[in-house]
């Protein structure tokens, strides 16, 4: 991200493996959420640059994943988002 006033580099978010194609920051600018065409959409903390998930796209549906490849929710086209949480013991809760 730059400064948009001066052009100076503020962070450097890296974790897609293709060219980014659109971002935009939370209303309240304390989060940005990049996309990709390597079929991700990643959120990142806006203030440190840190990758706070991804959200990878398959065939039928989404998988998101914390930046240590802890699978934390999926949802299939048609069916409601099941998170699983990012804990050694997933828990399993289901939104219609």
């Amino acid at each position: 991200m730059w400064d948009a006033f001066t052009g100076q580099q503020l962070l450097k978010l890296e974790g897609h493996t293709d060219w980014v194609h659109s971002a935009a920051f939370s209303p309240n600018g304390s989060r940005v959420a990049t996309a990709s065409q390597d079929g991700t959409v990643r959120i990142w903390d806006a203030k440190t640059g840190k990758e706070l998930c991804a959200l990878i796209s398959l065939a039928n549906g989404w998988v998101v994943t914390d930046p240590g490849g802890h699978l934390i929710a999926t949802t299939s086209r048609g069916l409601p988002v099941r998170c699983i949480g990012s804990s050694p013991t997933p828990r399993s809760r289901r939104f219609p």
